[in-house]
């Protein structure tokens, strides 16, 4: 599914590349174990680790579930077997 989530960035917002990151366990800053991945379009300069997380308003939060929402609503993914 991260795969697909990546191709769906890369043709919505025309990113240069994509991160996948992963924190588990208590050490890693989660409290209640699940899996949980996180799926970044990456732009050249973006400066990803230099810069300090902040939350976006939930009306960009919206349009972004939106957006991707509508391409998997036109493009359902086809997952493999197996």
């Amino acid at each position: 599914m991260s795969r697909l989530v990546a191709l769906a960035f890369k043709e919505i917002y025309g990113c240069a590349g994509i991160s996948t990151y992963q924190h588990n366990e208590p050490a890693g800053g989660q409290s209640v174990w699940h899996y949980h991945l996180h799926v970044l379009p990456r732009f050249v300069g973006d400066d990803l680790y230099a810069t300090k997380p902040v939350e976006a308003p939930l009306e960009e939060r919206i349009r972004h579930a939106n957006l991707l929402h509508d391409y998997f609503a036109q493009s359902p993914p086809q997952l493999e077997e197996g």
